[in-house]
């Protein structure tokens, strides 16, 4: 312990050249005790806070993890709805962001599905979430979940639901020929 020239305590040195403790190198430095900075500090990112979250995309991100956390705490992610696997839980959009970022906090919209395990080689792809997004109605077909999410996406986007409808007919008509 050192003594320190300024203030007399004894504390150890932050500037061994001036022989100051941090209290008073950091009043020499920005004219503030270390308190006053670090609550300075805190209303400035704070503000920062306030501001990302007042902004349009700040909003929606929000609005999307309360729509997780809701969904959590009903328990909707203990298990996989396409496939009943309880690991790599992932929350999935049934109509794709990229499509939709109005429907990105939707409850309705996000389903429960792993995104990566290992499975019997007819699936060819790993996880549901991969199998939902393929758009190969073999693939979809594969999932327990199919026929609800067809009828959630019917509600949520018609546009969507009509290129779905689409791709399963041909894939029948396909498979009669």
């Amino acid at each position: 312990m050192d003594v320190c020239s300024k203030c007399n305590k004894q504390r150890m040195y932050a500037n061994r050249t001036k022989k100051l403790c941090l209290e008073c190198n950091t009043i020499r430095l920005h004219g503030k005790g270390t308190k006053e900075l670090q609550e300075e500090k805190t209303k400035k990112w704070n503000l920062k806070k306030i501001d990302r979250e007042l902004t349009k995309e700040g909003k929606a991100k929000s609005n999307y993890y309360n729509t997780l956390n809701i969904l959590t705490s009903k328990g909707e992610f203990r298990v996989c709805s396409g496939c009943g696997s309880n690991q790599y839980l992932y929350p999935s959009h049934l109509v794709r962001r990229s499509l939709r970022k109005d429907l990105e906090a939707e409850e309705l919209n996000i389903r429960s599905h792993c995104i990566a395990r290992v499975v019997p080689d007819k699936f060819k792809l790993k996880g549901c979430d991969a199998r939902y997004e393929s758009g190969v109605a073999e693939q979809w077909l594969t999932m327990l979940d199919f026929k609800e999410n067809l009828e959630r996406v019917k509600q949520l986007d018609k546009g969507e639901y009509n290129r779905m409808i689409l791709i399963l007919e041909k894939w029948e008509n396909r498979k009669l020929k």
